[in-house]
């Protein structure tokens, strides 16, 4: 296929924040959309800015004209209204689609039932279809872990200086930082024919709770009091965390139910074998690893 120049990006939060700077310096024409004139702010100069209307198709086909690419950093309570989006894309001749999908287990068939994955995996399949029949391409990216928010009670609890132990706490965590994952998503636009109509897996380092706690208490204050639970039966407290997740559904239980799906080594969070020879991404070294842990504990 031809080359992708023209890239919308669709969300502008903490993922959106850090795919945009990766894509203009891979040289794409960028243009941010938004709801009004308020989306503008900050924006680099250089970049293009439109307002859309997100429910209305023949808004965001008329947004989308000229282009040749989307990508969706869209939050949660957005994911559902992406199907418009894919539908307008369409219309407008969109090449690539990359939709906001870039968790650790969202692709594996053991998680497809996950309450969370639910609206994600709805996406996959419509997306596929279209796919299918010849309508649009698309590249799903799932990155890990994001580094950021390994001590943000996911791996620890830094601020508190408390951690859940799964296990022997040496199972392995696929992780990549935001900024690094805004660099394969521009990879991935350079290289189309690689990552065409596939799931890309791509990390930069992987991490057990064990190393990452001796990391970053190296990085404490020497008084520092540690509490720890230990997780003995993981099938068991998952089940638990499920059953709090369909009564409750709010972000506290989604992220305790995240976290115990990676930690319980029932699921493929550790990506054995990788793909970031197709979008350029190194695997960094521990030491370059502990810096981004130090860093984060700082």
């Amino acid at each position: 296929m031809s080359t992708v120049e023209n890239v919308v990006l669709l969300g502008k939060g903490l993922l959106g924040s850090n795919v945009l700077p990766a894509l203009v310096d891979a040289g794409f024409e960028v243009t941010i959309l938004g709801r009004s004139e308020n989306n503008k702010h900050g924006l680099p100069a250089g970049v293009n800015f439109g307002i859309v209307d997100y429910n209305s198709i023949d808004s965001l086909e008329a947004a989308f004209r000229g282009q040749d690419a989307i990508v969706s950093t869209v939050g949660m309570g957005a994911i559902s209204g992406q199907k418009l989006i894919i539908d307008a894309a369409i219309k407008a001749g969109i090449k690539r689609f990359i939709p906001s999908d870039f968790g650790a287990l969202t692709t594996d068939p053991n998680a497809s039932h996950f309450p969370h994955h639910l609206w994600m995996i709805d996406i996959q399949k419509y997306l596929y279809a279209k796919a299918d029949a010849g309508l649009i391409e698309y590249t799903i990216l799932s990155i890990g872990a994001f580094t950021e928010f390994l001590g943000s009670d996911l791996l620890i609890d830094w601020p508190h200086k408390r951690a859940e132990i799964w296990g022997g706490g040496r199972a392995l965590v696929s992780t990549t930082s935001l900024a690094a994952t805004g660099k394969a998503v521009a990879s991935a636009l350079r290289n189309l024919d690689a990552t065409r109509n596939r799931n890309v897996f791509v990390h930069e380092y992987a991490v057990s709770q064990e190393q990452y706690l001796d990391m970053a208490k190296k990085y404490a204050k020497p008084e520092t009091r540690w509490s720890f639970v230990k997780i003995e039966y993981a099938e068991t407290e998952l089940d638990r965390r499920v059953g709090v997740l369909r009564e409750q559904g709010d972000m506290a239980s989604i992220f305790s139910f995240i976290k115990g799906t990676l930690l319980s080594e029932k699921y493929s969070s550790h990506y054995k074998h990788t793909d970031n020879s197709l979008v350029g991404l190194e695997e960094i070294s521990e030491p370059e690893f502990e810096a981004k842990v130090a860093n984060l504990c700082s």
